[in-house]
């Protein structure tokens, strides 16, 4: 009974587990910088862990992926 028991928790622990980590790798916005303090164009900058997006003020976005996993040197 009690192997019974442990067995469902470590399955709901090892679910639940994967949706947090699922939810949090696939976040495209992980640090955002925005310069519009300029008088002609607007730019953000997006990077997440798969890639590196920038964008200006004519909607035009700009996305590069990373060489290396999680975007390390």
């Amino acid at each position: 009974m009690a192997a019974t028991v442990l067995q469902l928790v470590g399955l709901f622990l090892g679910i639940v587990g994967w949706c947090l980590e699922s939810s949090s790798t696939n976040s495209a916005v992980w640090k955002k910088a925005s310069h519009g303090d300029a008088v002609v164009t607007a730019s953000s900058r997006f990077e997440g862990l798969w890639l590196s997006c920038a964008s200006n003020s004519l909607g035009s976005i700009q996305c590069q992926k990373f060489k290396t996993i999680l975007g390390l040197p």
